[in-house]
Protein backbone atom coordinates (compact mmCIF):
# COMPACT_ATOMS: atom_id res chain seq x y z
CA UNK A 1 0.00 0.00 0.00
CA UNK A 2 1.43 3.52 -1.16
CA UNK A 3 0.34 7.05 -0.82
CA UNK A 4 0.80 9.28 -3.88
CA UNK A 5 0.51 13.16 -4.35
CA UNK A 6 -1.40 14.90 -7.24
CA UNK A 7 -0.97 18.37 -7.94
CA UNK A 8 -2.87 21.03 -9.47
CA UNK A 9 0.57 22.43 -11.08
CA UNK A 10 2.06 19.79 -11.62
CA UNK A 11 3.11 18.93 -15.72
CA UNK A 12 3.36 15.54 -16.13
CA UNK A 13 5.57 13.09 -15.58
CA UNK A 14 6.42 12.99 -11.83
CA UNK A 15 6.84 9.77 -9.57
CA UNK A 16 3.67 10.86 -7.44
CA UNK A 17 5.63 11.63 -4.33
CA UNK A 18 5.05 15.02 -2.25
CA UNK A 19 8.17 17.03 -3.75
CA UNK A 20 7.18 15.57 -7.41
CA UNK A 21 3.87 14.98 -7.91
CA UNK A 22 1.50 13.28 -10.48
CA UNK A 23 -1.33 15.48 -12.63
CA UNK A 24 -4.59 13.95 -11.34
CA UNK A 25 -5.26 11.99 -14.31
CA UNK A 26 -1.62 10.41 -13.93
CA UNK A 27 -2.76 9.77 -9.65
CA UNK A 28 -5.81 8.17 -11.39
CA UNK A 29 -3.84 5.60 -13.55
CA UNK A 30 -1.32 4.70 -11.07
CA UNK A 31 -3.37 4.17 -7.51
CA UNK A 32 -3.74 0.46 -6.78
CA UNK A 33 -5.21 -1.82 -4.20
CA UNK A 34 -4.94 -0.39 -0.97
CA UNK A 35 -3.35 2.63 -1.66
CA UNK A 36 -3.73 6.40 -0.75
CA UNK A 37 -4.05 9.16 -3.47
CA UNK A 38 -3.78 12.80 -1.59
CA UNK A 39 -4.96 15.39 -3.85
CA UNK A 40 -3.41 18.75 -2.63
CA UNK A 41 -5.41 21.79 -2.63
CA UNK A 42 -2.51 23.69 -4.00
CA UNK A 43 -4.59 25.56 -6.44
CA UNK A 44 -7.69 24.55 -8.76
CA UNK A 45 -7.87 21.29 -10.60
CA UNK A 46 -8.45 22.52 -14.29
CA UNK A 47 -8.52 19.61 -16.97
CA UNK A 48 -8.96 20.25 -20.72
CA UNK A 49 -9.96 16.91 -21.31
CA UNK A 50 -12.59 13.82 -19.29
CA UNK A 51 -10.62 12.06 -16.72
CA UNK A 52 -11.10 8.35 -16.41
CA UNK A 53 -11.07 5.71 -13.77
CA UNK A 54 -11.14 2.03 -14.24
CA UNK A 55 -9.70 0.28 -11.47
CA UNK A 56 -11.06 -3.04 -9.84
CA UNK A 57 -9.01 -3.08 -6.50
CA UNK A 58 -9.44 -6.35 -4.09
CA UNK A 59 -8.97 -3.60 -1.05
CA UNK A 60 -10.59 0.07 -1.08
CA UNK A 61 -8.67 2.93 -2.34
CA UNK A 62 -8.85 6.42 -0.73
CA UNK A 63 -8.86 9.48 -2.96
CA UNK A 64 -9.21 12.59 -0.88
CA UNK A 65 -8.47 16.64 -0.97
CA UNK A 66 -5.34 17.57 1.39
CA UNK A 67 -4.12 20.83 2.67
CA UNK A 68 -1.29 21.42 0.45
CA UNK A 69 1.17 20.80 3.61
CA UNK A 70 -0.28 17.86 3.51
CA UNK A 71 -0.95 18.42 7.90
CA UNK A 72 -4.75 17.97 7.49
CA UNK A 73 -7.18 16.84 5.47
CA UNK A 74 -9.17 19.88 2.87
CA UNK A 75 -11.11 20.21 0.63
CA UNK A 76 -9.50 20.36 -3.11
CA UNK A 77 -11.48 22.17 -6.45
CA UNK A 78 -11.75 20.17 -9.79
CA UNK A 79 -13.16 22.51 -12.29
CA UNK A 80 -14.61 21.37 -15.41
CA UNK A 81 -14.62 24.78 -17.27
CA UNK A 82 -12.29 24.09 -19.92
CA UNK A 83 -14.04 20.59 -20.54
CA UNK A 84 -16.13 22.10 -23.46
CA UNK A 85 -19.34 20.42 -22.44
CA UNK A 86 -17.30 16.81 -22.08
CA UNK A 87 -17.83 14.99 -18.94
CA UNK A 88 -15.86 15.72 -16.13
CA UNK A 89 -14.70 11.89 -14.44
CA UNK A 90 -15.81 8.73 -16.03
CA UNK A 91 -15.81 5.40 -13.96
CA UNK A 92 -15.98 2.08 -15.44
CA UNK A 93 -14.56 -1.46 -14.97
CA UNK A 94 -15.57 -4.85 -15.98
CA UNK A 95 -16.56 -7.00 -13.38
CA UNK A 96 -19.16 -6.74 -10.34
CA UNK A 97 -16.38 -5.60 -8.26
CA UNK A 98 -16.84 -2.15 -8.68
CA UNK A 99 -14.46 0.65 -7.95
CA UNK A 100 -14.24 -0.22 -4.44
CA UNK A 101 -12.94 3.83 -3.70
CA UNK A 102 -13.77 6.37 -0.57
CA UNK A 103 -13.43 9.59 -2.89
CA UNK A 104 -13.47 12.39 0.24
CA UNK A 105 -13.27 16.21 0.86
CA UNK A 106 -13.45 17.07 -3.20
CA UNK A 107 -15.29 19.60 -4.69
CA UNK A 108 -16.72 19.18 -8.41
CA UNK A 109 -17.77 22.35 -10.15
CA UNK A 110 -18.68 23.49 -13.94
CA UNK A 111 -19.23 20.28 -15.55
CA UNK A 112 -22.25 19.32 -18.09
CA UNK A 113 -21.82 15.85 -16.06
CA UNK A 114 -19.57 15.49 -13.00
CA UNK A 115 -19.73 11.57 -12.76
CA UNK A 116 -20.75 9.45 -15.31
CA UNK A 117 -20.23 5.87 -14.76
CA UNK A 118 -20.72 2.49 -17.04
CA UNK A 119 -22.57 -0.89 -15.03
CA UNK A 120 -19.69 -1.73 -13.19
CA UNK A 121 -18.57 2.24 -11.88
CA UNK A 122 -19.54 0.19 -8.99
CA UNK A 123 -19.32 0.58 -4.78
CA UNK A 124 -17.77 4.07 -4.79
CA UNK A 125 -18.32 6.16 -1.51
CA UNK A 126 -18.47 10.11 -1.79
CA UNK A 127 -17.82 11.18 1.40
CA UNK A 128 -17.62 15.11 2.12
CA UNK A 129 -17.93 15.82 -1.48
CA UNK A 130 -19.57 18.71 -2.80
CA UNK A 131 -21.13 18.71 -6.95
CA UNK A 132 -22.06 22.23 -7.66
CA UNK A 133 -22.80 24.80 -10.20
CA UNK A 134 -23.05 22.25 -12.98
CA UNK A 135 -26.01 19.90 -14.91
CA UNK A 136 -25.79 17.01 -14.02
CA UNK A 137 -24.06 15.73 -10.55
CA UNK A 138 -24.40 11.83 -10.79
CA UNK A 139 -25.39 9.65 -14.18
CA UNK A 140 -24.34 6.26 -13.93
CA UNK A 141 -26.10 2.81 -14.37
CA UNK A 142 -23.44 1.49 -11.60
CA UNK A 143 -25.31 0.05 -8.22
CA UNK A 144 -24.29 0.12 -4.83
CA UNK A 145 -22.67 3.58 -4.79
CA UNK A 146 -22.57 5.41 -1.30
CA UNK A 147 -23.21 9.49 -0.41
CA UNK A 148 -21.98 10.40 2.85
CA UNK A 149 -22.49 14.22 3.84
CA UNK A 150 -22.12 15.43 0.23
CA UNK A 151 -23.68 18.70 -1.01
CA UNK A 152 -25.76 18.77 -4.14
CA UNK A 153 -26.58 22.32 -5.34
CA UNK A 154 -26.84 24.48 -8.31
CA UNK A 155 -27.76 22.00 -10.82
CA UNK A 156 -29.14 22.55 -14.28
CA UNK A 157 -30.42 18.63 -14.01
CA UNK A 158 -30.85 15.67 -11.95
CA UNK A 159 -28.37 15.51 -9.23
CA UNK A 160 -28.59 11.54 -8.94
CA UNK A 161 -29.48 10.20 -12.21
CA UNK A 162 -30.00 6.51 -12.01
CA UNK A 163 -27.86 5.79 -9.05
CA UNK A 164 -29.44 2.35 -8.48
CA UNK A 165 -29.31 0.60 -4.93
CA UNK A 166 -27.18 3.64 -3.97
CA UNK A 167 -27.11 4.81 -0.39
CA UNK A 168 -27.85 8.45 0.74
CA UNK A 169 -26.59 9.08 4.26
CA UNK A 170 -26.18 13.23 5.95
CA UNK A 171 -26.51 14.92 2.44
CA UNK A 172 -28.09 18.02 1.22
CA UNK A 173 -29.86 18.60 -1.86
CA UNK A 174 -30.82 22.43 -2.69
CA UNK A 175 -31.11 24.75 -5.85
CA UNK A 176 -31.87 22.41 -8.36
CA UNK A 177 -33.34 23.01 -11.50
CA UNK A 178 -34.70 19.06 -11.86
CA UNK A 179 -35.35 16.42 -9.80
CA UNK A 180 -33.00 16.10 -6.77
CA UNK A 181 -32.62 11.83 -7.31
CA UNK A 182 -34.07 10.21 -10.56
CA UNK A 183 -34.46 6.46 -10.96
CA UNK A 184 -32.35 5.80 -8.28
CA UNK A 185 -34.12 2.52 -7.93
CA UNK A 186 -33.74 0.44 -4.54
CA UNK A 187 -31.92 3.28 -2.81
CA UNK A 188 -32.11 4.24 0.76
CA UNK A 189 -31.78 7.81 2.05
CA UNK A 190 -30.71 8.34 5.80
CA UNK A 191 -30.98 11.66 8.05
CA UNK A 192 -30.73 14.29 4.48
CA UNK A 193 -32.41 17.64 3.92
CA UNK A 194 -34.26 18.45 0.33
CA UNK A 195 -35.43 22.07 -0.57
CA UNK A 196 -35.94 24.71 -3.34
CA UNK A 197 -36.17 21.63 -5.79
CA UNK A 198 -37.87 22.43 -9.07
CA UNK A 199 -38.62 19.03 -9.96
CA UNK A 200 -39.39 15.62 -7.34
CA UNK A 201 -37.21 15.89 -4.42
CA UNK A 202 -36.86 12.27 -5.03
CA UNK A 203 -38.47 9.96 -7.94
CA UNK A 204 -38.24 6.32 -8.50
CA UNK A 205 -38.89 3.31 -6.78
CA UNK A 206 -36.90 3.95 -3.56
CA UNK A 207 -36.14 1.54 -0.79
CA UNK A 208 -35.73 3.53 2.88
CA UNK A 209 -36.82 7.16 3.13
CA UNK A 210 -35.90 7.99 7.15
CA UNK A 211 -35.35 10.95 8.62
CA UNK A 212 -34.63 13.28 5.86
CA UNK A 213 -36.51 16.86 5.51
CA UNK A 214 -38.38 17.76 2.47
CA UNK A 215 -38.94 21.63 2.04
CA UNK A 216 -40.27 23.95 -0.22
CA UNK A 217 -39.94 22.09 -3.38
CA UNK A 218 -41.80 22.36 -6.31
CA UNK A 219 -43.42 19.28 -7.14
CA UNK A 220 -44.14 16.27 -4.92
CA UNK A 221 -41.49 15.66 -2.21
CA UNK A 222 -41.14 11.82 -3.26
CA UNK A 223 -43.48 9.13 -5.14
CA UNK A 224 -43.23 6.59 -1.88
CA UNK A 225 -41.05 3.70 -0.84
CA UNK A 226 -41.58 0.63 0.62
CA UNK A 227 -40.06 2.44 4.41
CA UNK A 228 -41.37 5.86 4.81
CA UNK A 229 -40.48 6.86 8.55
CA UNK A 230 -39.33 9.75 10.67
CA UNK A 231 -39.77 12.35 7.80
CA UNK A 232 -41.15 16.15 7.44
CA UNK A 233 -42.96 16.82 4.00
CA UNK A 234 -43.70 20.75 4.36
CA UNK A 235 -44.61 23.23 1.69
CA UNK A 236 -44.43 20.80 -1.30
CA UNK A 237 -46.30 22.17 -4.56
CA UNK A 238 -47.89 19.06 -5.27
CA UNK A 239 -47.80 16.35 -2.72
CA UNK A 240 -45.93 15.50 -0.08
CA UNK A 241 -45.75 11.23 -0.92
CA UNK A 242 -47.83 10.80 -4.99
CA UNK A 243 -46.88 7.14 -5.51
CA UNK A 244 -47.48 3.65 -4.90
CA UNK A 245 -48.66 1.55 -1.19
CA UNK A 246 -45.97 1.68 1.43
CA UNK A 247 -45.60 -1.69 2.21
CA UNK A 248 -43.23 -2.26 5.21
CA UNK A 249 -43.46 0.84 7.73
CA UNK A 250 -45.29 3.99 6.92
CA UNK A 251 -44.96 6.12 10.32
CA UNK A 252 -43.89 8.90 12.08
CA UNK A 253 -43.81 11.30 9.33
CA UNK A 254 -44.75 14.99 9.72
CA UNK A 255 -47.06 16.68 7.03
CA UNK A 256 -47.19 20.19 6.54
CA UNK A 257 -48.96 22.81 3.78
CA UNK A 258 -48.32 20.80 0.98
CA UNK A 259 -50.08 22.70 -2.31
CA UNK A 260 -52.16 19.39 -3.11
CA UNK A 261 -52.56 17.16 0.14
CA UNK A 262 -49.91 15.28 2.37
CA UNK A 263 -50.53 11.89 0.47
CA UNK A 264 -52.13 10.51 -2.69
CA UNK A 265 -51.09 6.48 -2.40
CA UNK A 266 -52.79 4.94 -5.17
CA UNK A 267 -53.36 1.60 -3.12
CA UNK A 268 -55.43 4.34 -1.25
CA UNK A 269 -56.36 3.58 2.65
CA UNK A 270 -53.26 4.63 3.98
CA UNK A 271 -53.59 8.65 4.38
CA UNK A 272 -50.64 9.45 6.04
CA UNK A 273 -49.14 6.51 8.00
CA UNK A 274 -49.64 5.57 11.93
CA UNK A 275 -48.22 8.24 14.61
CA UNK A 276 -47.54 11.24 12.26
CA UNK A 277 -48.81 14.82 12.73
CA UNK A 278 -50.36 17.08 10.05
CA UNK A 279 -51.41 20.86 9.52
CA UNK A 280 -48.67 21.54 12.48
CA UNK A 281 -45.67 23.78 11.61
CA UNK A 282 -42.46 22.39 11.73
CA UNK A 283 -41.01 25.88 12.63
CA UNK A 284 -37.61 25.82 10.97
CA UNK A 285 -35.37 28.08 12.01
CA UNK A 286 -34.25 29.97 8.98
CA UNK A 287 -36.40 29.30 5.79
CA UNK A 288 -35.47 32.79 3.68
CA UNK A 289 -34.26 31.44 0.63
CA UNK A 290 -30.37 31.84 0.21
CA UNK A 291 -29.72 31.07 4.08
CA UNK A 292 -32.35 28.31 4.64
CA UNK A 293 -31.65 26.33 7.93
CA UNK A 294 -33.70 23.40 8.18
CA UNK A 295 -32.86 22.71 11.73
CA UNK A 296 -35.81 22.66 14.16
CA UNK A 297 -36.88 25.54 16.62
CA UNK A 298 -38.01 24.76 20.28
CA UNK A 299 -41.41 24.15 20.57
CA UNK A 300 -41.45 22.32 16.71
CA UNK A 301 -44.06 19.63 17.24
CA UNK A 302 -41.19 17.36 15.69
CA UNK A 303 -39.13 17.24 18.47
CA UNK A 304 -39.36 13.91 20.61
CA UNK A 305 -41.86 12.95 18.00
CA UNK A 306 -39.85 10.42 15.72
CA UNK A 307 -39.85 6.44 15.30
CA UNK A 308 -38.09 4.63 18.39
CA UNK A 309 -37.37 1.10 17.02
CA UNK A 310 -35.65 -1.26 14.29
CA UNK A 311 -36.01 -0.10 10.61
CA UNK A 312 -36.45 -2.78 8.38
CA UNK A 313 -33.83 -3.41 6.14
CA UNK A 314 -31.66 -0.98 8.12
CA UNK A 315 -27.80 -0.97 6.34
CA UNK A 316 -25.51 -3.07 8.56
CA UNK A 317 -22.74 -0.38 8.45
CA UNK A 318 -24.97 2.74 9.60
CA UNK A 319 -25.41 2.81 13.64
CA UNK A 320 -28.71 4.57 14.96
CA UNK A 321 -28.15 6.69 17.97
CA UNK A 322 -31.28 7.35 19.73
CA UNK A 323 -32.17 10.69 18.86
CA UNK A 324 -36.09 11.11 18.56
CA UNK A 325 -36.96 13.68 16.37
CA UNK A 326 -38.85 13.94 12.91
CA UNK A 327 -36.86 14.80 10.33
CA UNK A 328 -32.95 15.61 9.23
CA UNK A 329 -31.78 17.78 11.79
CA UNK A 330 -31.90 17.92 15.69
CA UNK A 331 -33.19 20.42 17.77
CA UNK A 332 -31.04 21.61 20.68
CA UNK A 333 -34.02 20.40 22.78
CA UNK A 334 -33.11 16.56 21.75
CA UNK A 335 -31.33 14.62 24.67
CA UNK A 336 -27.61 14.66 23.40
CA UNK A 337 -28.69 16.51 20.62
CA UNK A 338 -26.33 20.06 19.13
CA UNK A 339 -26.46 22.37 15.91
CA UNK A 340 -25.61 20.67 12.85
CA UNK A 341 -24.76 21.84 9.06
CA UNK A 342 -27.45 20.91 6.65
CA UNK A 343 -24.81 18.52 5.35
CA UNK A 344 -24.17 17.09 8.65
CA UNK A 345 -25.96 14.22 9.81
CA UNK A 346 -27.44 13.59 13.65
CA UNK A 347 -29.26 10.59 13.72
CA UNK A 348 -25.98 8.48 12.17
CA UNK A 349 -22.79 8.06 12.88
CA UNK A 350 -20.12 10.08 10.54
CA UNK A 351 -18.47 7.96 8.27
CA UNK A 352 -15.44 8.76 7.78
Amino acid sequence: MATYYTSSTALGGGVGSYVDPFTLQEGLNNVASGDELRVLNDGTYSPSSTLTYSLEPTDFVTISGRNSADTAYEHATIDGTFLSGSDMLQMSGTTYNGNRTYWKNLIFTNSTVIVRGSFYGRQNWMINCQFINSQYAWHSNGYQNTFVNCEFANLSANALHVANESVVIGCSFHDISANAMRLCNGAKVYNSVFYDVSGDAIYGSIYTISGCTFFRNSIDACHGAFIVVDNIFSDSGGYGIDGSYISYLYSNNLFYNNTLGDANLTAGGQGTGLNSITGQDPLFTNTTAGSVDLSLQTGSPAIGAGFVGTIPGNNSSIDMVGYSDIGALQSQASTGGTSYTPAASAKFTRLE
